[in-house]
């Protein structure tokens, strides 16, 4: 019995590897948008602390020196947050673009995939098919034979 053959073999195997290189840069991309995402956070998180550590040096009196500190931090950090946003605004339009390139690649992968095992099973049944017909080929000459002996003992 012969081996099967799939022709379009070598396609799936690019597609299949497409897939998985699409996949690794998809998790690349989501690392990305965390890493956006958390560094807007901390910026966030740190305009918080600024506040209320000025709301209590406030209570506590504060210099003149110590606000314009406070004053220059929140500058930087509020200045900051334009560009940690478009960090993130990339990030998820990056995140995007590679799902949608995963889902055409994974779309092309299962058209192969479906493909092969559909010529998979048309040829097993044509290998069933010739098989049958080789075991009746064999009993029909078996069948004669036996005839053509029957017939040679009777006459």
């Amino acid at each position: 019995m012969s081996r099967f053959e799939y022709r379009l073999e070598l396609p799936l195997r690019l597609a299949r590897a497409r897939r998985e290189q699409q996949r690794r840069a998809l998790a690349g991309v989501i690392r990305e948008e965390q890493e956006a995402q958390a560094a807007l956070d901390a910026q966030e998180q740190a305009l918080v602390r600024l506040a209320e550590t000025r709301v209590e040096s406030s209570r506590l009196g504060v210099s003149g020196a110590e606000l314009a500190v406070y004053d220059e931090t929140e500058r930087r950090l509020v200045g900051a947050r334009p560009a940690l946003e478009e960090r993130l605004r990339v990030a998820r339009e990056a995140e995007d673009q590679a799902i949608a390139e995963l889902a055409e690649v994974s779309r092309e992968v299962k058209v192969l995939e479906r493909q092969r095992e559909d010529k998979r099973r048309e040829w097993v049944r044509e290998t069933e098919r010739a098989e049958q017909a080789e075991i009746e080929d064999v009993m029909t000459v078996r069948l004669a034979g036996e005839l053509a002996r029957a017939e040679a003992d009777r006459g």
